[in-house]
This record gives C-alpha cells, structure tokens and sequence, in this order.
C-alpha cells in the first residue's frame, strides 16, 4: 500500500510541478482568461480575449518576478 501511495504522490508532485511550475500566478492567469474567454464566447467569437489575456498575464509574471529580484 505505501509503494502505491508513493507512486501516487510523485504523480501528483510531477503534474503539479509541470502545471504550475514556479510561477502560481501564470497559471491561474491563463485559467481565468480560458475562463473569460469562455462566458465571452457564448455572446461573440472569444479569440482575442485568449490574444489579450494571455500576453498580459504573462508581462505581469515577469514584472511580479523582477521586482522580487531587486
């Protein structure tokens, strides 16, 4: 039971690792433009909403990883 459960648990680790990575906060940007992109398809076409958000997020991770460089 322990060799499953520790099969199980670097499982876990390696797909968290993978999704999230060292950044949270690009991860969770990305799901809530997917998210935005997809309450905004069900009025329009949602295409530039994953063109907008994604870029965005993505200058405010690095920004966010800067300054805790200084």
């Amino acid at each position: 039971m322990t060799q499953q459960r520790s099969w199980m648990v670097r499982v876990y680790d390696a797909v968290f690792d993978f999704l999230i990575g060292d950044d949270w906060v690009l991860a969770v940007g990305t799901v809530v433009t997917l998210g935005i992109a997809a309450l905004v398809s069900l009025v329009m076409a949602s295409w530039w909403v994953i063109v907008l958000g994604v870029p965005l997020t993505l200058v405010y991770s690095l920004s966010r990883a800067l300054q805790l460089k200084k």
